[in-house]
């Protein structure tokens, strides 16, 4: 069966498998792998919008002088920004924003805290708050102000304190999922717990801060996807259409996800192209495949 991979074709670690905090659907069911969609049922809304990690094959609009062209020269420069698109032969629909995500980090040395250089960078290197999993903490939905990690005045401005953070939302990075049901959510003083939690790394509130500066609006840089992969796959794979699955063809599930065989898909897929009572668009079509797969050979001139 012919697939479609906007990316590496390796196998590469994935985030957020262990991460309960997430109710995402989409979320990965193995700890390594990378998404794919049939092809023919390529829908460009489950590939992510604003950000990208190392493994999308993506490229930059640029100047003729090389620079990256952002949502600014986009509105203030039209004339670079045509003729960026005519040298990269892509029409402005397939032109996209480039956000980075930002981080929660925190102050290491209270007496020596870090400034910011004369080109808007801290001049110490950022020491970041991790989770449970050991993974980094995303600033969204933690900083309730969007100045905190928004812009860089607040880098060097008040200090952050409880009224500043989502007490709950932070503290949960901290519970693994045979703890964090011991809480009541509406009767929890989660500010208390937050401190408890900090205090064991030896941190305060006051010492958290954003890094880096989020990236948005006319500041966003601009990039497109490139040509994506198109290859055969026959193993086994993952897959949102458990409710279309015969008892002897599910190997293993886990939460929205079942394994089966490329067979077993295929079936379905032709179903439900048949049937005017089962829209494609009420299952998501990406599949998730665990080992390498091999890239097609180029055709010989």
């Amino acid at each position: 069966m012919k697939f479609v991979r906007f990316g590496t074709l390796k196998s590469v670690k994935q985030k957020g498998v262990k991460n309960w905090r997430s109710a995402d659907y989409h979320k990965p069911p193995r700890k390594k792998g990378f998404y794919a969609m049939p092809y023919g049922y390529v829908d460009m809304y489950y590939i992510p919008d604003g950000w990208t990690d190392d493994n999308m094959r993506i490229q930059f609009l640029r100047a003729e002088d090389g620079r990256k062209l952002t949502c600014y020269d986009m509105e203030h420069n039209p004339d670079e920004y045509k003729a960026a698109l005519r040298r990269a032969g892509i029409s402005p629909k397939q032109v996209r924003r480039h956000t980075n995500e930002s981080f929660v980090a925190y102050i290491q040395d209270p007496a020596h805290p870090p400034r910011l250089d004369a080109h808007g960078n801290p001049d110490q290197t950022p020491q970041y708050l991790l989770d449970c999993d050991g993974e980094k903490i995303s600033a969204w939905g933690v900083f309730s102000d969007m100045d905190w990690w928004t812009t860089r005045d607040s880098f060097l401005g008040k200090r952050c304190s409880f009224r500043d953070i989502n007490c709950e939302t932070l503290a949960s990075y901290f519970l693994d999922e045979s703890h964090i049901f011991k809480y009541n959510y509406y009767f929890t003083e989660w500010s208390k717990v937050l401190r408890r939690l900090l205090a064991r790394r030896g941190l305060d509130i006051w010492q958290l801060y954003a890094w880096p500066v989020y990236e948005h609006g006319q500041s966003a840089e601009l990039y497109f996807l490139k040509k994506p992969h198109t290859f055969e796959f026959s193993g086994c794979l993952w897959h949102h259409f458990i409710e279309e699955m015969k008892p002897g063809e599910i190997l293993q599930v886990h939460e929205s996800w079942v394994y089966t065989t490329v067979k077993s898909l295929a079936r379905v897929l032709r179903m439900r192209k048949r049937s005017r009572d089962l829209p494609m668009t009420t299952t998501p079509p990406e599949v998730f495949i665990e080992e390498d797969v091999s890239a097609p050979a180029a055709p010989k001139a």
